[in-house]
């Protein structure tokens, strides 16, 4: 688009397509990377928290790209609306496992038996991954609670990584019923958003990996982007991605401050 052009972009790299070629090591970043690998070596449960737009699933798409899937299963969940029954069938069938017409403890060992299956014949661990922890029913888990404690037990068998919003942790993780969970959480990380400095590195880094290699925001932008923003990703993208289509618009070689703060209107955040 022209736009793009003007700027000297090949691409708008605000967009929320994935690669994990642009990805930025902010501190929350590397933290979090940094306690996904300890994970992979101990085993055991993850819970990573933070505001919706922190980077916590591209965050962790960037570090199940670079596993080797020769040596790991990755089963991928999402506990929306999902209840005891339904969640335990989507691990089943991530495992390749024939559900059938069995009863709920039948393919609880079923399950059990394909990861033990996958470790000790195959080599693999398997890695599961839960998003949207905090909207899932409390059935569902239990459901989880309950393969964790079972006769395997996760630091024998399975990596698990949970993902969701504080208020899973604050909420539905500290009722009595959860206790055992809570106990066999061996990661607890919550993200931050970004600071002043890493919203301006961010969008250069951004900026570049596009192609463009001056500056084009006026440096009281930034400032007025982080305080936008709040410093957290999905809003600076979207922030910057709408300032770029105002400044073409009104023909500015340097994005001011006053477009940026415009650019607030044109989205909702």
């Amino acid at each position: 688009m022209r736009y793009l052009s003007y700027y000297g972009l090949e691409t708008n790299p605000f967009v929320d397509k994935f690669n994990k070629e642009k990805a930025y090591g902010s501190s929350s970043y590397n933290n979090m990377y940094f306690r996904l690998k300890y994970l992979e070596e101990i085993k055991g449960i993850g819970l990573f928290v933070g505001p919706p737009g922190m980077g916590k699933t591209y965050t962790l798409k960037c570090y199940l790209e670079n596993l080797n899937k020769d040596l790991y299963k990755i089963v991928q969940v999402t506990a929306t609306n999902m209840g005891q029954f339904e969640i335990l069938l989507q691990i089943a069938k991530e495992l390749g496992v024939d559900a059938g017409n069995y009863f709920k403890s039948l393919l609880e060992e079923r399950v059990k038996e394909a990861i033990i299956n996958l470790k000790v014949n195959y080599r693999k661990e398997v890695v599961i991954v839960i998003d949207n922890i905090q909207n899932i029913k409390l059935s569902a888990l239990e459901e989880i609670q309950y393969l964790i404690e079972s006769d395997y037990g996760v630091n024998e068998t399975f990596i698990m990584i949970m993902l969701g919003e504080e208020s899973f942790k604050n909420n539905i993780l500290r009722r009595t019923i959860f206790e055992g969970l809570r106990q066999r959480i061996v990661v607890n990380y919550q993200l931050s958003s970004l600071s002043l400095e890493e919203v301006k590195e961010y969008i250069r880094s951004l900026l570049k990996y596009a192609g463009c290699e001056r500056e084009i925001i006026e440096e009281s932008g930034y400032t007025a982007i982080f305080n936008i923003s709040g410093g957290i990703p999905r809003k600076i993208n979207k922030i910057v991605s709408s300032s770029l289509m105002l400044g073409f618009q009104k023909r500015e070689k340097i994005i001011s401050n006053e477009t940026i703060m415009e650019s607030k209107y044109e989205v909702i955040l």
